[in-house]
């Protein structure tokens, strides 16, 4: 998930990354990789450095969303990704060094605080509402292609909301996927299933309320 530093502000970062203690560069990459940690699995998701903006203009750049930035915490990098077929608006991911600032990011998004170009973004949301026909939408078809897009992280639950009688009288399944991480399950998850499964199973996916909001 690197990118190339093109910038003076980039290089400047590197550079500061660059002048840290090793254990202070494999800290900071675990907050924001949530590389494996150890044998105790990975570190814990409150340990976060990542804010993932979605919603945001297409025209809009990473110079656009580091000026509106300020006082918030030290950007360590900041990758965005552009409209596809499946997302018509740009979104973003912001990684900080610290993990106050990417909290307190979160929240002046979600109180409409923070705006570009004159758009509120959304901050990322870890919970996917999948609805679709039972041949799809079953934990174990799910959990299944799930496993071949992403790496598990500890903390996910799903919430059977059970199925109902759909079109032509074929079972609709309801499945809430409450994953432990917003850029590295959610997002992949709902981008790969619309891209993949949605039209050949009537399936929608939705990102749903965070139930620790």
């Amino acid at each position: 998930m690197s990118t190339p530093y093109q910038d003076e502000a980039s290089s400047q970062r590197l550079e500061v990354f660059r002048s840290m203690s090793t254990a202070q560069q494999t800290a900071l990459l675990r907050r924001i990789t949530y590389s494996i940690a150890g044998a105790n699995g990975y570190t814990p998701i409150d340990g976060n450095s990542c804010v993932m903006l979605r919603g945001l203009s297409t025209h809009i750049t990473s110079k656009d969303i580091l000026a509106k930035i300020r006082g918030i915490g030290r950007v360590y990098d900041i990758w965005t990704l552009p409209p596809r077929e499946s997302r018509e608006t740009t979104a973003a991911c912001v990684a900080f060094f610290e993990q106050t600032a990417a909290v307190q990011l979160r929240n002046l998004c979600r109180s409409c605080r923070f705006k570009v170009g004159g758009h509120v973004p959304h901050a990322g949301y870890r919970v996917l509402l999948i609805v679709g026909y039972e041949e799809v939408v079953n934990t174990k078809y799910l959990n299944d292609y799930f496993s071949q897009i992403f790496e598990d992280v500890p903390g996910t639950e799903v919430i059977d909301h059970k199925p109902v009688i759909g079109f032509e009288g074929r079972p609709i399944g309801r499945l809430e996927y409450q994953f432990a991480s917003y850029p590295k399950q959610a997002f992949w998850a709902h981008w790969c299933l619309v891209r993949d499964v949605r039209h050949d199973k009537m399936l929608t996916c939705e990102f749903g309320p965070d139930p620790c909001a």
